[in-house]
């Protein structure tokens, strides 16, 4: 039978071929309106419509928090597919939110707090800068990349994606001293708004949306000190409860490999701080007797309906 042929008989139940009770909790930063060079890997609007209505076409959805609690219900049989995205960008609200309501679909949108209603992060401070090098000469050598003259938009990226990777796991003073110095070399002096506001995020709670924490400012936490990492943890919690005036209960792991950017001293200050579950970035279905508090997340990619919806079903098999 055709993958086309397939979806017509399409159901969570289908998935229970792998087991009953599995979710594959999807991974997304940014809906971007159209493409941006400088961000080649990242969802664009038509592609995100294409793979919500492969997901509302074939699978339960829900906000990760309800999934957590609601996994370990005897009746709860069906495989989910949960729709999560980290930072929390401005577009989660502008280009997300309309294609996720039109689908039914409720996600779960993990907000860095310090960065509501003005800032953005390093990386991205980066990239703005970098889209502003074409013609220039970049000093990169700090990064290790050397002094280098940016001939296109397209080396920008290139060697802007080369440089985050480099700089990844500086300590943050050290990083933001060097993103200031690109930018300043780029005549960069910021771009509009890419983050969510308050107001926004309001919103997004609102209609249905789940917001969990991201931490404060987005460090890797094995980075950082024993108070550093519970500060973090907690004042993110703290801090979105009083723009939402809701309880936050979900998190996200920056960068999010386990073992690698949190330690299990991590894991335990996320579950000290009253969370009930939270997300790594390591790439498998969550089971039933995952961790709950380091469940796997996966990705899907194109805008190929039937293609999308085996990609689903593939993924509940890891």
């Amino acid at each position: 039978m055709s993958a086309n042929g397939l979806m017509r008989f399409a159901s969570p139940k289908l998935s229970r071929l792998f087991g009953a009770g599995r979710a594959v909790v999807l991974k997304y930063h940014r809906v971007l309106a159209a493409p941006d060079p400088m961000r080649p890997g990242e969802t664009t609007a038509g592609e995100f419509d294409a793979q919500m209505r492969a997901v509302a076409g074939a699978f339960r959805s829900e906000t990760f928090g309800d999934f957590m609690r609601g996994r370990s219900a005897p009746s709860y049989k069906d495989n989910t597919v949960v729709v999560t995205f980290d930072d929390g960008y401005r577009d989660n609200y502008d280009v997300a939110l309309p294609i996720l309501k039109k689908h039914g679909i409720r996600a779960t949108i993990f907000v860095a707090s310090e960065y509501l209603d003005g800032g953005a992060m390093w990386n991205d401070r980066l990239l703005e800068a970098m889209s502003a090098s074409v013609g220039r000469t970049v000093d990169l050598e700090e990064a290790g990349l050397g002094k280098v003259r940016v001939a296109s938009l397209e080396d920008a990226s290139r060697l802007a994606q080369k440089t985050l990777s480099s700089i990844k796991r500086w300590p943050q003073e050290q990083r933001a001293g060097f993103v200031a110095g690109v930018a300043k070399s780029c005549a960069h002096t910021g771009g509009e708004r890419i983050m969510l506001n308050a107001r926004e995020a309001v919103a997004l709670a609102d209609a249905g949306m789940e917001i969990g924490a991201h931490t404060v400012t987005h460090p890797i936490l094995s980075t950082l000190s024993p108070d550093e990492s519970w500060a973090e943890i907690s004042e993110s919690k703290t801090a979105l409860e009083r723009v939402l005036g809701r309880e936050v209960t979900t998190f996200a792991y920056p960068n999010g490999r386990p073992n690698k950017d949190f330690t299990e001293a991590d894991v335990e200050r996320v579950k000290r701080a009253g969370y009930i579950g939270a997300v790594t970035t390591h790439w498998a279905c969550a089971t039933p007797n995952a961790d709950p508090f380091q469940v796997p997340r996966q990705g899907i990619w194109g805008s190929n309906r039937a293609k999308l919806w085996l990609q689903l079903l593939r993924n509940f098999r890891r």
